[in-house]
Parts: C-alpha cells; structure tokens; sequence
C-alpha cells in the first residue's frame, strides 16, 4: 500500500534473468519496473512470481526520521549499501526524491525460502517532485 495514497497500493516487477537486473540497476536504465495501482485481488497465474518467496501478506511500513530501517521503510534519506553519489545525482537532477527502501537485511521470518532476490541488497523507490511518479531509482546489493 502506498504510504502517502492509502486507496493506492505499489507492485515491484523483477527480470526474470539476475545478470540482467547487475547491468541494469541503476536510473534511467533500471530493469526493475513499479506500478501504482488500485487495489485488486492476487491471482491464481504464478507465471509471474518468484518462486524463492513464499506468498505472504505484506503489511504496513515503517516511517522514520532517523537510520532505524525495517523490510519497507519511508524516510526522507535512504540507508545505503554503497554511499556513491552516481546512484541518485540523475535521480535527483530530474526532479525524483528518495521516497521508500526495501530492505532485505529485514525480510518477514519465513518470507525467503532460496536466494535473495536483491543479493542481500536492497531496492530504492524515487517520487517525482512534480508528478508523483514512483520508479525504481536502484537498487544495491552486499
């Protein structure tokens, strides 16, 4: 669900190929695509979930004002892996703010049951100052 649009709730599509995710992790070429939607019912097609996650209902997040993170966290800076400034300086010429992270260091017990799916890593969610646009800004791994 989305934090700051109750009625409207977040989907984070992944490549279905790890190596394609490595070479396209960062804004504007990040493969990980997000939609804004209403809410709607799960499917029953598994055709496009990850078979290393166990379904499960994710709910709530976490908003902060200091570094104290949780699985998804809004926050007006992130907590990053790698501190580079080439992560997010075209994230933030082009209008977009950091808005959440998903934190794998904080995966729900039971959610994970192969690999992790960001390398232990975690994904950067940007909003758009004048849009509201929500992407995917990067994502780092450990």
């Amino acid at each position: 669900q989305n934090p700051q649009e109750k009625e409207k709730y977040i989907s984070v599509f992944i490549p279905k190929k790890y190596n394609e995710m490595i070479d396209n992790n960062i804004y504007p070429n990040c493969s990980i695509k997000v939609f804004v939607h209403s809410f709607s019912e799960e499917s029953n097609n598994e055709i496009y979930t990850i078979k290393g996650l166990n379904k499960a209902y994710i709910k709530g997040y976490k908003k902060v004002e200091s570094d104290v993170f949780n699985f998804i966290t809004e926050s007006k800076n992130p907590r990053l892996i790698q501190d580079e400034n080439y992560y997010f300086k075209d994230l933030e010429k082009n209008g977009y703010d950091f808005f959440i992270q998903i934190d794998e260091d904080y995966y729900p017990e039971n959610l994970i049951k192969e690999n992790y799916v960001f390398g232990y890593g975690a994904l950067y969610l940007y909003k758009h100052s004048i849009t509201a646009e929500i992407i995917a800004g990067f994502w780092q791994y450990s």
